[in-house]
């Protein structure tokens, strides 16, 4: 799969400004990408003048795609939540989006989690959850 390798590019804006674009390298089709991805924003947003970094969480922002299996299911992403507001791990916020990818087929969600939606994770940090359902593009750009 070609997101195995990660990409880099530049999305053009309507203002004509630029935005730079990356998908972080991921080895696996697991979530150990999430505390990368999380790294690479922070550096991102880091400026180093002197001897003191500053950070501006506006510079960037991570979006991580989970698949519904995974995202309660592996304790890579309940570790990368639970940093996210200590101050050397912080970047401000990201957009987690959990897709029913039906990849996590080999057990029902019964059997898997003792939760109803994959997303109940997240209660346990404040943040808000959205539920929509992906096949109502309307309700897709409405979220």
């Amino acid at each position: 799969m070609k997101y195995h390798h990660g990409a880099r590019g530049s999305y053009q804006l309507a203002d004509g400004e630029s935005i730079i674009v990356r998908l972080e390298s991921n080895p696996s089709h697991l979530e150990f990408v999430d505390p990368v991805a999380s790294g690479a924003t922070r550096a991102a947003q880091t400026t180093r003048q002197g001897q003191h970094a500053h950070q501006d969480t506006a510079a960037a922002v991570p979006v991580l795609l989970h698949g519904d299996a995974a995202f309660p299911g592996q304790g890579i992403v309940a570790e990368t939540l639970n940093l996210q507001a200590l101050d050397g791990y912080t970047v401000g916020g990201t957009i987690h989006i959990i897709q029913n990818n039906q990849v996590g087929f080999t057990t029902d969600p019964d059997d898997s989690r003792s939760t109803i939606y994959a997303s109940d994770l997240a209660k346990g940090f404040d943040i808000p959850i959205i539920h929509v359902n992906a096949d109502d593009v309307e309700a897709c750009i409405s979220a």
